[in-house]
């Protein structure tokens, strides 16, 4: 059930940014009130960062969640790929190749997008192993010692 709700969290975050089937379909005049002067690279990682800060803000915090509950991420992982993989199965057999060419390019983007995020969530999951390699209850226990033993002047 965890892995359920983190696919639909993830899927949710991602299109939540926007529609990112086509590239162009992005409008870069929000990215003004950060870059005066056209820059084109500067640009698009600023966009790439805006599609993926929800994914890291998602596999984060669940990551958070799974360290309290006592649950392995890579436990967690393989159900996430088990889950995906059958998303993904699902759009290969919908992979369409005569008709109109916006039907054959929805087909393909929806297998690519699927495929992509699988591959980036379960990286940054497994990633998470090494960002976060302190225990929570160590750390609320130093910060309570550190407030604690802060003398007064």
């Amino acid at each position: 059930l965890q892995g359920l709700i983190l696919v639909i969290l993830i899927k949710a975050a991602f299109f939540g940014t926007g529609n990112i089937a086509s590239l162009n379909s992005f409008n870069p005049s929000f990215l003004r009130c950060f870059i005066s002067v056209f820059s084109p690279f500067t640009m698009t990682a600023m966009l790439i960062f805006k599609i993926l800060l929800p994914l890291l803000g998602v596999t984060f915090t669940y990551s958070v969640i799974a360290r309290l509950k006592k649950i392995l991420i890579a436990k967690l992982s393989m159900v996430l790929l088990i889950i995906s993989d059958t998303m993904a199965l699902v759009f290969f057999f919908r992979l369409v190749d005569e008709g109109s060419w916006m039907d054959i390019g929805s087909s393909i983007s929806h297998y690519s997008v699927c495929m992509l995020l699988t591959v980036i969530v379960y990286t940054l999951l497994n990633f998470t192993e090494y960002l976060l390699p302190l225990s929570l209850s160590k750390v609320a226990r130093k910060e309570r010692m550190t407030v604690q033993c802060i003398p007064w002047p």
